[in-house]
């Protein structure tokens, strides 16, 4: 259950940040040069995490050449 809500949070946390910069540019309260900043600290925040993932974790990456993969990993 913990998991679960974890990843729901991963997930809509950054649809959440960047509707409240949204709201605060249309309020007045923060101005686009600072609304760009948010909204592109809050795509990144999810695009670098992605990449390196896949660049280090990559179960291709440590197999040796011809290798298979033992099924019990991906259980």
């Amino acid at each position: 259950e913990g998991h679960a809500a974890a990843n729901r949070l991963k997930r809509l946390l950054p649809a959440r940040c960047t509707i409240s910069s949204l709201y605060g540019l249309n309020a007045g309260i923060i101005d686009r040069t600072q609304f760009s900043l948010l909204v592109t600290v809050v795509v990144l925040s999810a695009i670098v995490p992605t990449a390196i993932a896949q660049a280090l974790f990559s179960p291709i990456a440590h197999l040796e050449e011809g290798a298979a993969i033992p099924a019990e990993e991906y259980v």
